[in-house]
């Protein structure tokens, strides 16, 4: 999965699909269902903070999205901590590490979407000029541990 505008490239999971605002009716109605959201807040949420997402195949609703954080660096983890934390996640764990693009954080976490328990893993990376996130947010937290690992080892400059 290329991230053009910040010039770095992860691997993307076998069989997701770019997904979008602009996607079928029928696609957005199922991920915003299994995500407790309604299509229009789905659609906002795609068209405004997303460079790029990547949804599994239905009915699985994981999915992998990379937006820029309105940092210029890599924050402290108790900052990181305080403002997922702010978001409404909840034990949330941060640790640093060093990735191929530059310094990083990986944060994990869970956050009650509707009626669903959502755990999520972020890479926060300092790609230079902006600080990119990376998440990958699933019902089933093997996914979100398994997605994140790959996440980190994988994300280079294209």
């Amino acid at each position: 999965m290329d991230v053009p505008t910040q010039g770095v490239s992860v691997a993307a999971p076998q069989g997701w699909v770019k997904f979008t605002s602009k996607d079928t009716p029928e696609s957005l109605a199922a991920a915003a269902k299994a995500l407790g959201m309604t299509v229009e807040e789905l659609k906002a949420t795609l068209a405004s903070q997303y460079l790029l997402q990547l949804r599994a195949p239905a009915p699985d609703p994981s999915n992998l999205n990379a937006s820029v954080v309105d940092l210029d660096q890599v924050p402290s983890e108790g900052a990181l901590v305080s403002q997922l934390e702010a978001a409404g996640a909840q034990d949330v764990t941060v640790r640093p590490l060093r990735t191929a693009v530059g310094d990083a954080l990986l944060a994990r976490y869970r956050q009650q979407v509707g009626s669903v328990t959502v755990h999520g893993a972020g890479l926060f990376v300092d790609t230079g000029d902006e600080l990119l996130n990376l998440t990958v947010s699933s019902p089933d937290e093997s996914t979100v541990t398994a997605r994140a690992d790959v996440l980190a080892t994988s994300i280079h400059r294209t």
